[in-house]
């Protein structure tokens, strides 16, 4: 009877160990899983936010940097229209710098101001 009463005692030893282990690990499981909720949560934050990087990027660089080349471009074919200046006489060049000028000054005060937006952004 003591061999018997021995062995009982022993697997509800037993039994108490693997129940308490169980417990841990189905504590640390749980614990994990709301960690993998919490960072797939975070995951998807983070995708949007870069998401809104890229758009505000298109907004705020490249729309201005095609709205320069833009302005180059005209302001290249008003300089022609106008007239190349070496080519003429020396006092027939002052009228094509002049407006080649004003031009600049537009197109600069244009992309100034586009600039200073952006800043305050």
């Amino acid at each position: 009877m003591i061999k018997i009463a021995s062995v009982i005692e022993a697997v509800i030893n037993l039994k108490d160990n693997v129940s308490a282990s169980l417990k841990n690990i189905n504590g640390n499981f749980s614990q994990f899983q709301r960690q993998a909720s919490y960072t797939s949560k975070s995951m998807v934050k983070v995708g949007k936010e870069m998401h809104n990087v890229g758009k505000t990027l298109s907004m705020t660089v490249t729309a201005p940097i095609l709205a320069v080349g833009a302005g180059l471009l005209k302001l290249g074919q008003d300089f022609q229209t106008a007239g190349t200046p070496l080519g003429l006489a020396p006092e027939q060049r002052e009228k094509p710098f002049k407006i080649l000028i004003t031009i600049s000054r537009r197109s600069m005060g244009r992309l100034a101001t586009t600039w200073l937006t952006l800043a305050k952004q």
